[in-house]
């Protein structure tokens, strides 16, 4: 459901641009910084291999952006939920959900109500269908 549903507004709404680096879904990138986003849809996906594997990919891309010179900011983003937490040694990324990703990426703090108001019973609708496909 990601990446039909909420990977396309999360790129559209942040600005973003496909990204085609391994692991990451999108890149956002100003003047002075490239934010790279890997989307999921809540918060509780990862074991501890996945998580060493999203860092991996993370520095991969890191190291291809070097010679932008550029302050690289990876993000694991989860459309739902409350989770909020800084890099850590075992992680280089933030990880975001719910309302504090959606800001992070639009610079609008009610964003995710308006989404969450847009959608309606649409995720309802499509139960049926996202189960079938995992």
């Amino acid at each position: 459901m990601v990446q039909f549903f909420f990977e396309p507004i999360a790129v559209i709404v942040s600005g973003g641009k496909v990204s085609d680096g391994e692991g990451v879904d999108f890149t956002v990138e100003s003047e002075r910084k490239v934010i790279a986003v890997a989307l999921k849809s809540g918060p509780n996906i990862f074991n501890a291999s996945q998580k060493k594997r999203q860092s991996q990919e993370f520095s991969e891309l890191r190291n291809r952006l070097y010679k932008l010179q550029k302050q690289f900011d990876p993000i694991l983003g989860h459309a739902y939920g409350s989770l909020k937490s800084e890099p850590t040694n075992e992680r280089i990324y933030r990880d975001l959900s719910g309302q504090t990703f959606w800001k992070e990426i639009t610079g609008d703090d009610t964003f995710y109500l308006k989404l969450i108001t847009l959608m309606k019973d649409v995720p309802l609708k499509h139960k049926d269908d996202c189960c079938k496909m995992k």
